[in-house]
């Protein structure tokens, strides 16, 4: 009989203890302020997520956008392969402009001046024998050229022939003269001027026809040919008409010009 009023009072007390320490935690849960327990998902309230720790990198940018501009300091960087060099930096003149090759061969322009010597002979429309005279050849020429090809020039040009023991004969003929280049070397020359017969003694002049109308004509080939300068050979032909004949004079000659 003892034993069971024990049993029921342990159980009596075991229940009442049970039933207080329920009361304890609903009364702890239902109280403001309670923590409850952790949950997933973004911060409530709308403020942002923590700064990353100190000492790392941001984040990259999100694809598609720019890259952010370089620090403040730095030069820019180079431009991307293909784009033209930066200009010049302000205050220099722009460098001149690259001159153009000068052409291969010889190159004619402005003054030209040049000689020729050879040998040739005077002959006469008039003279009863027919007999030609031969001599000493000499030419000079200067003038200007008016283009690559074209030259225009004072020729004067003149053969001489020693009589023994009477002097020299000399047939003289000075033109206002064209000279064209056909090709690179070869080149024909034609003038209208005035010619003169005369006969010397000792160097004095002792007797001399009348000026009277002649021309000229030429045709040449340049065997070597220098920067600005040529050698050539040229045949040579001159007439001076007179009131009782005409004279002429052939000759062929080996020159030098300088243009």
């Amino acid at each position: 009989m003892s034993r069971s009023r024990a049993g029921s009072g342990i159980l009596g007390i075991v229940a009442v203890t049970a039933a207080v320490i329920g009361s304890a935690r609903v009364a702890h849960a239902q109280a403001p302020g309670a923590a409850g327990p952790p949950t997933s998902g973004p911060p409530q309230g709308g403020y942002p997520p923590p700064p990353p720790p100190s000492g790392y990198p941001p984040p990259p940018p999100p694809s598609g956008y720019p890259p952010p501009p370089p620090p403040s300091g730095y030069p820019p960087p180079p431009p991307p392969s293909g784009y033209p060099p930066p200009p010049p930096p302000s205050g220099y003149p722009p460098p001149p402009p690259a001159q153009p090759p000068e052409p291969d061969g010889i190159h004619r322009s402005g003054f030209i001046i040049g000689f020729s010597l050879g040998w040739g002979s005077i002959s006469c429309s008039s003279c009863p024998d027919g007999d030609s005279l031969s001599g000493a050849a000499v030419d000079i020429h200067l003038g200007g050229m008016l283009a690559p090809n074209v030259a225009l020039m004072f020729d004067g040009s003149g053969i001489g022939h020693t009589i023994d023991g009477s002097g020299t004969l000399t047939h003289v003929v000075d033109t206002l003269a064209v000279q064209v280049w056909a090709s690179e070397r070869f080149w024909l020359k034609a003038g209208v001027g005035v010619g003169r017969l005369s006969l010397s003694d000792n160097g004095s002049e002792a007797l001399h026809s009348e000026t009277r109308a002649a021309g000229m004509v030429a045709i040449g080939l340049e065997l070597f040919q220098g920067r600005s300068s040529a050698l050539d050979v040229q045949l040579r032909g001159a007439a001076t008409s007179f009131s009782d004949g005409t004279l002429t004079n052939s000759s062929i000659h080996i020159g030098y010009s300088w243009y």
